[in-house]
């Protein structure tokens, strides 16, 4: 059996920090510094880029070069490579983990209601801005430390049970909605579980455990007037008027808005319908309303 010519604890020390660097950069140099300090010959580790997957790649080209380690040395880097190509990995995994989650939390932003996810203790564990907005004291629905409430005590009483038979793993109740008028605003609540009741599995804290869905007449959504003239070829005008309906104004309304006369608002709005297919303003914003226009990606 080969004995090895390197200190056992030095190795396992490197190991330690190959590792640490895997989410820190910095730690690469403490890992580079202590090779150094480990090293018969010291000339090359002083060379080696401070990013670890150039390192690998100069250790690598060292390693091919005749004569340029000890025997001490070469056996040292050869044990350490394999090490140093999983930290790389495991980095570039992290680093892809990061960017989805970062684009997940980005298409949260784009959506035209408040989301918020739920721990299964009922605690809120993220939301995106919309929920923010529309979940202030102002509003009678709000967030803090205890999770999702309503001022109004018998409301939230009904709130809270609906969480509480959504979260619970002993009910096949998957939903629930609740309809929250408050002083200035209609609230439409959808409280929705993201686990398969009947699994045994444990949800860990950390993770979400239901979704909660709101949508609030205040908070209209914001059309994309790309998509609007791209699908349907409509003019600035009509763009601009589509974007009044959807926020619940009439034609009178608009017409007040826009410093327009009703007799013009109806000609744009006849173009719209037909260059929509729709036969009513109803229709018209049904038919937005349940499409992707109102995502701005």
């Amino acid at each position: 059996m080969q004995t090895t010519q390197f200190n056992n604890e030095t190795y396992h020390k490197l190991v330690s920090h190959i590792y640490d660097a895997v989410l820190t950069q910095d730690k690469w140099k403490i890992f580079l510094r202590e090779l150094t300090d480990s090293l018969d010959c010291r000339s090359v580790t002083f060379q080696l880029p401070y990013k670890s997957v150039h390192a690998l790649r100069a250790l690598t080209h060292h390693l091919n070069t005749p004569n340029q380690f000890t025997n001490h040395d070469k056996e040292l880097l050869l044990a350490l490579l394999p090490h140093i190509q999983r930290s790389i990995d495991i980095s570039r995994h992290y680093m892809e983990m990061e960017d989805n989650a970062k684009t997940s939390v980005e298409l949260l932003e784009k959506l035209p209601y408040g989301i918020i996810f739920l721990s299964r203790n009922g605690l809120p564990i993220q939301q995106n801005a919309r929920a923010s907005q529309i979940c202030n004291k102002e509003n009678d629905l709000f967030l803090d430390k205890s999770g999702i409430n309503i001022k109004d005590p018998k409301k939230n009483k009904t709130l809270q049970d609906a969480i509480t038979r959504v979260l619970d793993k002993n009910t096949d109740q998957k939903d629930d909605a609740i309809k929250l008028e408050t002083h200035n605003d209609i609230l439409h609540i959808l409280i929705s579980s993201l686990h398969d009741k009947q699994s045994d599995t444990i949800i860990p804290q950390h993770k979400a455990q239901a979704i909660i869905f709101i949508s609030s007449t205040k908070h209209s959504p914001n059309l994309c007037s790309e998509a609007l003239f791209k699908l349907f070829g409509l003019s600035r005008a009509e763009i601009r008027l589509v974007s009044e309906l959807i926020r619940g104004l009439s034609i009178e309304e608009t017409a007040e808005h826009l410093y327009l006369s009703k007799h013009t608002l109806r000609a744009q709005l006849r173009s719209i319908f037909k260059k929509t297919e729709t036969r009513s303003q109803s229709d018209l914003i049904r038919y937005l309303l349940s499409s992707p226009l109102t995502l701005r990606i």
